[in-house]
């Protein structure tokens, strides 16, 4: 009796797996740094650990981007070739991209510095959001680049007729990850609000960076439970421009869902009287939440049914897909 054949890991989760372990490896060192860059000792130092758990918060929204552009990147290069790529190719373009997008730290940093001598502090903060656009667009271009080069350098392995299957839960999990994303990297932008708003509250601006970013989970809900229930079930194809198009549209809903139920439900505590307030304000939020998150999970599900209405009949039948002929 012949052993069955080990079932082989799809390149795109290669992709993204390679680049999680080496940003993983990356940030450990900077945070190695910064900690022996940090005065004093974190537990007796507030502005120490403060600084410490920023610099976290910013690596994490930096490492949940780079594994949604290299698994989007990936699942999509890999389906216009109807091929993959072995694992060392994994491997190779995350070094790759760690190379490049710390070669352009590296030179951001200095001109930074040198830019940063004697501006004001409005300039400073317009240099940071500037530094935090260029960051994401090289972290896009360091990871779609080595993949674009690599399905023509190295020889791609047609897809089988299994891995052709059904790709349903590839694609919302692309989706999820590029919606997390987005709210991740509109919550870094909005960082200088929230340290001012800290300091005027009396809150750790460190700590509250961290449970923003925690708390960015609850965004992807919506999203996460429009894709469960609109996405077709047969899917030979990840549809992956649709997904990236139909995340930017689910971030969109849920933020302006978002403040338009908190500008209302503000509205209207503001002509109840002081007291009621007070002694129902947990409640109020806790409606509001609740309204919040079925007005954002029903503008997701429009969005996310119009983009993905018709289940596509094959991955040759998509714009731009191709299967085995593009593979030599």
């Amino acid at each position: 009796m012949r052993p069955a054949k080990a079932r082989s890991v799809p390149f795109p989760y290669l992709v993204a797996l390679a680049i999680f372990l080496v940003n993983l490896i990356i940030d450990a060192v900077i945070l190695h740094s910064v900690i022996r860059l940090l005065p004093g000792d974190l537990a007796d130092d507030p502005a120490a650990l403060s600084t410490l758990q920023m610099v976290i918060a910013g690596l994490c929204v930096g490492m949940v981007f780079s594994v949604a552009v290299g698994l989007a990147g990936a699942q999509w290069l890999g389906e216009r070739r109807g091929a993959g790529l072995p694992w060392y190719v994994a491997a190779s373009v995350a070094v790759i991209h760690a190379l490049l997008a710390a070669a352009f730290n590296y030179g951001w940093q200095s001109l930074l510095h040198g830019l940063m001598t004697g501006a004001s502090w409005a300039q400073v903060q317009w240099l940071v959001f500037v530094g935090g656009v260029l960051g994401r667009v090289v972290t896009v271009v360091t990871i779609m680049l080595p993949l674009w080069v690599a399905f023509r350098v190295f020889r791609a392995r047609p897809w089988s007729e299994r891995e052709v299957g059904s790709l349903r839960w590839r694609s919302v999990l692309v989706f999820v990850l590029l919606v997390w994303a987005w709210h991740l990297l509109l919550l870094q932008w909005l960082l200088p609000a929230t340290m001012a708003a800290s300091k005027v509250y009396g809150i750790d601006p460190g700590f509250s960076s961290l449970w923003i970013n925690a708390g960015s989970l609850i965004f992807v809900m919506p999203a996460f439970i429009a894709a469960l229930m609109a996405w077709p079930e047969n899917m030979p194809s990840a549809r992956v421009p649709r997904a990236l198009f139909a995340s930017v549209l689910a971030t969109v809903a849920t933020i302006v869902s978002m403040l338009a139920i908190a500008l209302g439900g503000a509205g209207v505590l503001s002509i109840l009287r002081l007291e009621i307030v007070r002694t129902w304000a947990t409640g109020a939020s806790l409606v509001m939440t609740v309204l919040w998150l079925g007005a954002a999970t029903w503008l997701c599900l429009l969005v996310a049914k119009m983009l993905m209405r018709h289940p596509p009949k094959a991955v040759l039948d998509e714009p731009g897909y191709q299967l085995g002929e593009s593979s030599e």
